[in-house]
């Protein structure tokens, strides 16, 4: 059976979704390849999950060399020092010298995640017929990819790097293009690397300055729906964050509770403490309080927990503001389609809408317009339930017949 190795170096903690969309590519791979889950080392064995393999091997977390503190600061430099030095060992041991030598001669540095990642490929015996997918990919992942291609040629993996950073064209030295262009060079696109993007802004920009084919592919989550007819439940779940609207909840929540005093419930994640959000998080702990319909969760979740929460949910309102949403890509949207979870998107967020199979969604542009989106849904409440269970077919249907899931299988026994 084919190996397929998921790289989610900054998955550290259960917070986000890739923790739980590694859960989900697992259970979806199971019968079909032998899957292993590469995540930080950060992630506590309590967060691992029965369906899938997870290697807690990436020991460089994202901003590890932010100056904020000198002492961190000196430690984490210290022992970067120390890994690169083993490491280069470890390349001699293995008879690797030449090879090391001639990639650093060619990007004039080791990559932050190689050390591990070649270590993972001579233990693992990562070869030319395994595939490593990359679900989040950034500027410095493909570093270390094209780092990995020059120690070892003829072990070369296929490669399916789907890109959620914003990719700008600039012609600086380093620069996301300027390691396509030696992927180009050595006419391994579409060959051995295969790109996708998360919306049709990433598409549009890889296709405009390197003619190659790029797909769009929105991700793996599906979540038996478990609604009850009691009441109707609005969640709030994720990561506790400003820039995510996290600030709008509590004003929202007094509305509806006004207008809906037994008919709604609310359950609210406050994943963190930090300053950030501190007088949000009290005001809505105040509200919980005095509201038994208004549930608080505190800290991390776990898969199971996600899933339980996620199945229940009737509405999600998604608050980011508009400029992050033309920005950004939002993980819930394939959440709460593979969960049948309604959507209030906000509006004018065009990215976000092509992603969604059929009108299963509203927009809305203030905390009153989300309101009244709520009041809508409620009252056509069995319509919406139709629709996300149509969106929820459409999107599983989209997911088999996409390139990156064909290729990954082709030929998978």
């Amino acid at each position: 059976m084919k190996r397929l190795f998921i790289f989610e170096p900054e998955c550290s903690d259960p917070l986000g979704h890739s923790l739980n969309s590694l859960r989900q590519y697992s259970i979806f791979f199971k019968k079909k390849l032998n899957v292993y889950c590469i995540t930080n080392a950060s992630l506590k064995k309590k967060f691992f999950f029965k369906e899938g393999k997870i290697l807690n091997i990436i020991s460089f977390k994202e901003g590890c060399f932010k100056i904020k503190d000198f002492f961190n600061f000196t430690k984490n430099l210290f022992f970067f020092i120390y890994k690169i030095f083993s490491f280069v060992v470890f390349v001699i041991y293995n008879k690797s010298l030449f090879k090391f030598i001639s990639a650093c001669t060619k990007l004039c540095f080791v990559p932050r995640y190689i050390p591990d990642l070649y270590r993972l490929k001579k233990y693992k015996k990562i070869n030319n017929k395994d595939s490593i997918f990359i679900p989040s990919g950034r500027p410095h992942i493909l570093q270390s990819i094209l780092f990995l291609y020059f120690l070892d040629k003829k072990n070369f993996p296929t490669i399916h790097f789907r890109i959620v950073h914003p990719v700008k064209y600039r012609k600086n030295r380093d620069n996301f293009f300027k390691y396509l262009d030696i992927f180009e060079n050595f006419k391994l696109i579409n060959k051995k690397i295969f790109f996708y993007a998360e919306n049709n802004k990433y598409k549009e920009t890889l296709e405009r300055f390197h003619k190659f084919d790029t797909s769009i592919f929105n991700g793996i989550s599906i979540t038996k729906s478990e609604k009850s007819n009691k009441n109707i439940i609005i969640s709030f779940l994720g990561e506790s964050k400003n820039y995510k609207g996290f600030y709008k909840i509590p004003k929202l929540i007094k509305i509806l509770q006004k207008k809906y005093l037994k008919k709604l419930k609310f359950i609210i994640q406050i994943s963190k403490r930090n300053k950030e959000i501190h007088s949000t998080s009290l005001e809505l702990r105040k509200i919980a309080l005095l509201n038994k319909n208004v549930k608080i969760i505190e800290g991390s979740l776990d898969n199971l927990e996600f899933e339980k929460y996620l199945s229940i949910t009737d509405i999600m309102p998604l608050l980011h503001p508009l400029n992050r949403a033309k920005t950004f890509g939002s993980g819930f949207i394939y959440t709460c389609m593979g969960a049948e979870i309604i959507m209030i998107i906000p509006k004018g967020a065009s990215d976000w809408k092509k992603v969604i199979p059929y009108k299963s969604y509203l927009e809305a542009d203030s905390i009153d317009n989300y309101v009244k989106k709520i009041d809508f849904i409620i009252n056509n409440l069995n319509k919406y339930n139709r629709l996300v269970q149509i969106t929820k077919k459409a999107y599983l249907n989209e997911i088999k017949n996409s390139k990156l899931i064909k290729r990954i299988l082709k030929n998978e026994n």
